[in-house]
């Protein structure tokens, strides 16, 4: 039992290249792209090897991972055999984009970000795995995309930044994308979906709400698919609180980053062990809170 669990903590153990990442978001981060802009290039510093991969996220791994690869699955169900240029706005790192190429060869692939460091750092991960058909640029202006000199997309892909933007923001942005999509072009977006909230650098909204702004851009929502992971989000939301008490009690002993260390360790096996039982304990459901896949088409 000793052995079996010691090759799991082995096999599932981090590496921690830099854990600097901004401890307070802007006050201005929903209005001012400058502030955002050095937010993200703050956080892309950030920096995490887990299993022979490198991830700037903050989000646990285990649950990134579990999250990712169902995101993957739905993007190869409606790309497989099919060939044009997808767009991966807001692509961070270029680790999706990556994937998506590695899966889908027949695919040219563009993926862009407002961060120049991010761009960077994709076209460094791309570089570093030699591959062909696929670039990371940059994002001038956010209300405009300064991207059009690629030309237009069969494909577009937004994963997980539309909750980063207020409404009018995303009104312009999903008007924007719409015109860089060719006629019958197909808009995929992964995006945290519930009850509506706002917090210091996301928005939550509905599966409702994010259909009819897809509609008011001039695009149909043809399906979408619920991720939903409810009794992990509740062991997570307990562990958590507990984790960072530990990190408050022990900050002043061993230090502000030993102790965002431990905090980021600890919260990743303690999410390991969810991610288990998520598996066993939680369904796919329609108009829960969770994460949802939605695919639309221009009109």
């Amino acid at each position: 039992m000793s052995v079996k669990l010691g090759a799991f903590l082995t096999g599932n153990r981090l590496r921690l290249k830099n854990i600097g990442f901004p401890s307070s978001v802007p006050c201005d981060y929903w209005n001012n792209l400058d502030s955002c802009k050095e937010y993200w290039d703050a956080r892309s510093e950030f920096s995490v090897l887990y299993k022979g991969e490198t991830f700037y996220t903050i989000t646990p791994l285990p649950y990134y991972l579990y999250r990712r690869d169902f995101q993957m699955r739905k993007l190869i169900e409606q790309l497989s055999g099919r060939e044009g240029t997808l767009l991966d706005y807001g692509g961070g790192d270029g680790r999706l984009a990556i994937l998506l190429k590695k899966a889908l060869p027949e695919l040219d692939v563009v993926t862009c970000d407002i961060s120049q460091k991010m761009v960077d750092r994709a076209n460094r991960n791309i570089k570093n795995e030699g591959l062909q058909g696929i670039k990371a640029v940059l994002i001038e202006n956010t209300s405009k995309l300064i991207i059009k000199k690629e030309g237009s997309f069969n494909f577009i892909l937004v994963s997980m930044a539309f909750a980063h933007m207020d409404n009018s923001t995303l009104n312009n942005v999903l008007q924007d994308i719409r015109g860089l999509l060719i006629p019958s072009g197909y808009l995929f977006v992964f995006e945290h979906v519930g009850l509506h909230r706002k917090w210091s650098m996301g928005m939550v909204r509905s599966t409702f709400e994010y259909a009819t702004l897809l509609k008011k851009a001039g695009l149909t929502v043809i399906d979408y698919t619920v991720f939903s992971t409810p009794f992990y989000q509740k062991c997570w939301e307990v562990s958590n609180i507990i984790s960072a008490i530990a990190r408050r009690l022990i900050r002043p002993i061993i230090g502000r980053e030993r102790a965002e260390k431990m905090h980021y360790i600890v919260n990743h096996y303690f999410s390991l062990f969810w991610v288990a039982l998520s598996k066993c304990f939680d369904k796919k459901q329609r108009n829960k809170e969770g994460y949802c896949f939605f695919i639309s088409r221009t009109m």
